[in-house]
């Protein structure tokens, strides 16, 4: 359970610091949608740690990673 808590961690940190900053700068708000999904899968993620349930882990860690820039 250690590597894949650790393995959200890492991909909610690449998230707030490489895709969020640039979704923000995007003008007129033309970023505003995917930034909110983002934050909320982050969100979603750290309460699947904060539960503990592997398998809540597990499809967090999976929704993580769809994101692509």
């Amino acid at each position: 359970m250690a590597n894949i808590i650790e393995a959200i961690q890492a991909r909610c940190n690449e998230l707030r610091d490489v895709y969020l900053p640039i979704y923000d700068e995007l003008p007129e708000h033309a970023g505003v949608f995917a930034a909110t999904m983002i934050r909320q899968s982050i969100k979603n993620a750290e309460a699947a740690i904060a539960s503990g349930d592997a398998v809540e882990c597990v499809a967090a860690l999976k929704y993580l990673q769809e994101y692509k820039l």
